[in-house]
């Protein structure tokens, strides 16, 4: 069988004028067989990946090419992990077989480039085709990550910030019609805190632009573990996505210093405790807490709130999100900079009976990246 996939692949790239079609598309095309391997590729396709020659790329699968961080969890290799489950590419081919026409879907793959994890936003079609009697699947792919990028930003700037923003002009026009001091004094602590928030969310965002491109400067320095989680939850105590639910910090947590960017890590928990809270109900109880493991701090936040797995096999992949388009810089964010630039592990486990759990993971000593 293996034999005579080999010889049916070999007379398609052979086909006349197949590469001469092929390279005439301006964008990524190829052919896969129907375990998904290359067969024939153009120019532009091999370039996305990692720019090795076309006639290299036969044999393999696009997600191995990429180098996408799933490809070798098995020993089936790529296309059989869990994650393969909601993989684009995977779900394209396997539609488009069932039809007559090309089907279309968004691929986020989050790939391995040495010590970095490069994450990649793409469209790919594929229609089904026969040949010599055996089945394959013609594939373009177009790398829409620019575009992607720029509805996310637009969607955290005109809204996120925008709210924020009209929030800060609400407290100063409510401060200027204060009745007493003791009012103004509260308005005052508010209008502070709102424009904290706004400074942190337009940070946040430039920090996480310069970590793509890796240009992030990392300042590690001594820090109080409990200090850490406390400022976190101070941030959110007043922030509206905590009304009506409360924020604990669990009595068994220990009090330690560990060496960290105190400014990222503050910024991961945060953005943990934000989708905690924003994935809770009113009355929900949001813990947080920390410890030592060996030579490893750990820190986690709990919510009721259950996962399903559609959602968690995706869930730090870039442009993932629940809440609507041009969202999901989030939870890919604390992935990019808890475990390049900390050298730490970001993870999270969920149940029904017992909810949601993040965790992150630093070394007490620190680690340049």
């Amino acid at each position: 069988m293996e034999e005579r996939a080999g010889e049916v692949g070999r007379a398609v790239r052979e086909a006349p004028h197949i590469t001469e079609i092929l390279n005439a598309l301006p964008y990524g095309a190829g052919i896969l067989d129907s375990r998904r391997r290359i067969v024939a590729a153009n120019t532009a396709l091999t370039r996305l990946f990692r720019r090795i020659e076309p006639a290299n790329s036969v044999g393999f699968s696009p997600g191995e090419l990429l180098g996408c961080i799933h490809a070798t969890e098995t020993p089936d290799g790529c296309g059989s992990s869990s994650f393969c489950k909601v993989c684009g590419l995977l779900t394209a081919v396997r539609d488009g077989a069932l039809g007559s026409e090309g089907v279309t879907r968004e691929w986020r793959v989050t790939a391995r480039d040495g010590d970095r994890l490069v994450p990649y936003d793409l469209q790919i079609t594929a229609s089904p085709f026969r040949f010599h009697g055996a089945d394959f699947a013609l594939v373009s792919i177009l790398d829409v990550s620019g575009e992607k990028r720029r509805q996310a930003l637009e969607r955290i700037f005109f809204h996120d910030i925008l709210n924020t923003a009209g929030g800060v002009k609400s407290l100063l026009e409510m401060l200027r019609h204060a009745d007493t001091r003791e009012e103004a004094d509260v308005l005052r602590r508010e209008l502070e805190r709102a424009v904290e928030t706004l400074l942190g969310e337009i940070t946040t965002q430039r920090e996480l632009s310069a970590a793509e491109r890796g240009e992030l400067a990392v300042h590690s320095v001594p820090v109080s573990a409990l200090r850490l989680l406390r400022d976190a939850a101070e941030l959110f105590f007043h922030h509206p996505v905590a009304e009506g639910k409360s924020i604990d910090i669990l009595a068994e947590s220990e009090e330690f210093i560990l060496v960290v960017d105190e400014v990222l890590a503050k910024r991961i928990l945060g953005n943990m405790l934000k989708n905690a809270l924003e994935a809770s109900q009113p009355g929900d109880r949001i813990s947080l807490s920390c410890g030592k493991e060996g030579d490893r701090a750990f820190f986690t936040v709990h919510n009721p709130g259950f996962i399903d797995e559609h959602v968690a096999l995706q869930i730090f992949q870039r442009s993932f999100s629940t809440k609507g388009g041009g969202r999901g810089l989030g939870t890919y964010g604390m992935k990019l900079l808890g475990e390049t630039y900390l050298r730490g592990k970001v993870d999270f486990s969920s149940a029904p009976e017992g909810g949601t759990v993040f965790r992150l993971e630093l070394p007490l000593e620190g680690g340049a990246p």
